[in-house]
């Protein structure tokens, strides 16, 4: 089994095995696409709901969502969202996501409606849904060159080692980054400050400063946008910081 197809088949044993599995499973993917089959293997493999960010790799507007799955539990969540100021005579919601004959009426504001998205949000995800299930594109082994290419220029540098992460956060590779603080003239803490302080700001991922890593993750990053990364490490690692 390939490894993205592992991890997505971990996924769904983790959820089944929980106690709450007998009431419906249902599966957080924010994050596992690509490859844009996982829009619906999940649900293929048996998923009742599955939840996929609008953002990241499918690129649309960062508040949005994807509920799939069962008809019934996405229809339940869709009453959760509806406004109260509907007149019950002219009351029309769609009928492929909402069963008029299923309710006494309009049903009141359920527990969504303060998280709603709006028109604008929704017409920005769907086009970019569309353009991402269209492109053909190998991204992720675009992603997996420019991620071998930090990594070996950042080896180059005194004080700094760096690991390949294949993915089993994200869809991309990470590289994480090791600050040998022992000889370095700046921490990890205190490098990752100096890129944030920097005019445009750099932001490399710092959950593990503590620990003297930092990660840099290809995904959002064009060939000019690399190097500009990669040149400010360098910069700043020379460099005393007192972050």
């Amino acid at each position: 089994m390939a490894p993205r197809a592992a991890r997505s088949e971990a996924r769904l044993q983790l959820v089944d095995g929980h106690p709450a599995a007998t009431a419906g499973t249902g599966v957080a993917v924010a994050a596992e696409v690509p490859p844009a089959d996982n829009l619906s293997w999940f649900t293929d493999q048996g998923a009742d709901l599955v939840v996929f960010s609008g953002g990241k790799a499918i690129r649309g507007p960062q508040t949005t969502g994807i509920l799939a799955g069962r008809a019934d539990l996405v229809e339940s969540a869709a009453f959760q969202q509806l406004d109260m100021h509907a007149a019950d005579d002219v009351w029309d919601p769609p009928n492929k996501l909402v069963d008029r004959d299923k309710v006494d009426g309009v049903p009141r504001q359920g527990i969504g409606r303060p998280l709603k998205t709006g028109k604008e949000e929704i017409a920005g995800l769907v086009r970019a849904l569309e353009c991402f299930v269209a492109d053909t594109q190998d991204e992720q082994a675009e992603w997996a060159e420019r991620a071998h290419r930090i990594a070996g220029e950042l080896d180059g540098l005194d004080h700094l080692s760096t690991e390949i992460r294949d993915g089993e956060r994200s869809v991309a590779p990470a590289v994480a980054v090791h600050v040998d603080e022992a000889d370095s003239p700046v921490s990890a803490r205190g490098l990752v400050g100096a890129l944030r302080a920097e005019e445009p700001r750099v932001f490399v991922g710092a959950d593990d400063t503590d620990k003297g890593r930092f990660t840099v993750n290809p995904m959002c990053l064009s060939d000019p946008e690399t190097d500009h990364v990669l040149e400010r490490i360098a910069a700043n690692l020379g460099r005393e910081a007192g972050v």
